[in-house]
């Protein structure tokens, strides 16, 4: 799936020097998102991949290029297996690159800060249903 947005907003003034600025990208909000999954089972084996890539964006609504939210693109996959009807068990590792990113942040200072995303973490998990 790919969704790429033009977003703007027409006129948007700062609280703090009054400034007014146009036809503006809101902050934070990426112009192309693509997120794609391919998965292949053979008999109880599940086997997948998927990837998310997001393109920069700004962090404050004057579209000042000093305060972007670079792109990134981030690989995870997934094994799982059933045993029988009623039991599962995957494994998934999310950030296989290891990569370090950010999908958010704020301008404070005059400075870019960001929030740093997990770098590569696993979980395995077991499903029992009823």
């Amino acid at each position: 799936m790919a969704n790429i947005s033009k977003n703007r907003i027409e006129e948007y003034t700062t609280d703090y020097d009054s400034v007014t600025y146009n036809n503006v990208t809101p902050l934070l909000t990426p112009s192309f998102l693509l997120n794609e999954f391919v998965s292949y089972t053979f008999k109880n084996l599940t086997v997948g991949v998927n990837g998310r890539y997001s393109s920069d964006s700004f962090l404050d609504n004057t579209n000042n290029k000093n305060f972007i939210v670079p792109s990134s693109f981030i690989a995870n996959s997934s094994v799982s297996y059933k045993f029988g009807k009623y039991i599962a068990l995957s494994f998934d590792c999310n950030n296989i690159f290891n990569k370090k990113y950010y999908y958010s942040g704020y301008v404070s200072n005059n400075e870019s800060n960001y929030f740093a995303m997990a770098t590569r973490n696993y979980f395995l998990t077991l499903t029992a249903s009823l």
